[in-house]
């Protein structure tokens, strides 16, 4: 799946790392539309830089970018940078930086009515 497209919007899809695995190596080559890994880069989370690249190499504003993640600097370098965060809580676990993001889902299975609902003009 390169993009996932709505009737009014195409979503497109980035790996971000501070570490490998790089997709070739794990059979995802190809799936993503841009790879950023911080030690390419130099940086490492939750620096601000990792998604000021990230949407340099898509060409989208910051303020368009959605980032999940499943630990605290993934939600701190989201939020410092005015990405809206998402905590994919797979256990249920209760974690402090759990409040500070703005969305919380518990598969990457409700990450498409997550993007719909948020999507939906107000």
């Amino acid at each position: 799946m390169r993009s996932t497209r709505s009737p009014a919007r195409t979503f497109r899809i980035l790996r971000r790392s501070s570490s490998d695995p790089y997709p070739e190596r794990c059979g995802l080559d190809g799936v993503f539309d841009a790879v950023v890994l911080g030690p390419s880069f130099g940086f490492e989370k939750p620096d601000p830089l990792a998604f000021e690249t990230i949407a340099r190499e898509l060409d989208v504003d910051l303020s368009a970018m959605l980032h999940v993640g499943d630990d605290w600097d993934d939600i701190a370098g989201a939020n410092a940078s005015g990405v809206v965060s998402v905590f994919i809580n797979r256990d249920g676990a209760d974690p402090r930086f759990r409040r500070h993001a703005n969305y919380e889902i518990r598969s990457l299975l409700d990450l498409e009515s997550l993007v719909e609902q948020i999507s939906r003009p107000t």
